[in-house]
C-alpha cells in the first residue's frame, strides 16, 4: 500500500469528497493511523497513479469552488470592502474583538 493523501490536511467536506471519488473508480483504500505519524489514505501500488491523478482533480475543482464561494462573499456580503469584512469578523467572534481590545489598550 502507498500513501496517497495526508488526512489532517483535509477539509472534512473534501476528505468524503475524495473517498467517494475512490469508491465510484473502484479503488480499494485504507486509513493508515500509527501514533506518531499522521493519518494517510492509502491505495494499491497499482492503483496509486490513477488515484493520484483522481486526488490532484479534486483539489482542482474543490479549490474553484471555494475561491467561487469566497468571491461571491466578498462582493455580495462585504462589497469588496476590506473594512466590512474586518467588522464582520469581529461581529462573528466576540473573543477577536476582546484580544483587539486588549492589544490597543496595552
Amino acid at each position: 500500500m502507498a500513501p496517497l493523501v495526508n488526512v489532517g490536511r483535509l477539509q472534512p467536506a473534501q476528505y468524503e469528497d475524495i473517498k467517494r471519488i475512490l469508491r465510484s473508480n473502484r479503488i480499494s483504500f485504507v486509513e493508515s493511523r500509527h501514533a506518531p505519524m499522521p493519518t494517510y489514505l492509502c491505495v494499491k501500488a497499482k492503483d496509486y497513479e490513477k488515484a493520484s491523478r483522481l486526488v490532484r482533480e479534486e483539489y482542482r475543482d474543490y479549490a474553484l469552488a471555494e475561491r467561487a464561494k469566497w468571491e461571491h462573499e466578498w462582493s455580495e456580503v462585504h462589497h469588496r470592502s476590506y473594512w466590512r469584512w474586518l467588522l464582520h469578523q469581529w461581529r462573528c467572534n466576540t473573543s477577536l474583538v476582546a484580544s483587539s481590545i486588549i492589544r490597543l489598550i496595552t
